[in-house]
C-alpha cells in the first residue's frame, strides 16, 4: 500500500483564530498560495464563507481561480482529467504526490481540501494516500 508524505501544520492558533471549525479550504488556501491563515481566511468569507462552517465548492473554485489568482497574479490551471493514462477518478493523493514532486496545488478530495507543495500533503489531517482527488488547480 502506498502512503502519501504529510507535513502536519494548523496555523490557525497562531493567527487567532482558535475557534474555527471547518477550515479546511480556509488552510488549503494559505498553504498552497504561501500566505498567512488570516489573509486565505478574510479571502474566503468575502467570497460567502460563514465562521465554522464548511466552504461550497463553487466559492473555492471561484476564489481560486478567478478572485485570489487575479489579485495575487498567480497563472491557475486545473490539473487535466487524465494523465499517464489514469483516468481522473483513478487519481489518489498517492499518486498526484508521486507524478507532481514539484509544484503548488490546491487539492479538492470529497468533503475535504488540502494542498500538496513539491510533492507532501500540506493537511492538519491525516488523508490516506487512496483517497481519491476530484479537483487540483496548480499554481504556476
Amino acid at each position: 500500500m502506498q502512503k502519501a508524505v504529510h507535513s502536519i501544520s494548523n496555523p490557525k492558533d497562531a493567527a487567532g483564530f482558535w475557534y474555527e471549525t471547518n477550515d479546511c479550504a480556509v488552510r488549503a488556501l494559505a498553504h498552497s498560495f504561501g500566505i498567512d491563515y488570516a489573509r486565505a481566511h478574510s479571502v474566503l468569507k468575502a467570497a460567502g464563507r460563514k465562521d465554522k462552517r464548511g466552504t461550497p465548492v463553487n466559492i473555492i473554485h471561484n476564489v481560486v481561480l478567478q478572485e485570489h489568482g487575479g489579485k495575487r497574479g498567480y497563472q491557475l490551471q486545473r490539473v487535466g482529467r487524465s494523465w499517464e493514462g489514469l483516468d481522473k477518478h483513478e487519481v489518489t493523493i498517492g499518486t498526484f504526490c508521486k507524478y507532481h514532486p514539484k509544484g503548488r496545488f490546491y487539492c479538492i478530495v470529497r468533503g475535504h481540501a488540502l494542498a500538496i507543495v513539491d510533492g507532501v500533503v500540506q493537511d492538519s489531517g491525516r488523508n490516506r494516500a487512496g483517497r481519491r482527488i476530484y479537483k487540483a488547480y496548480e499554481i504556476v
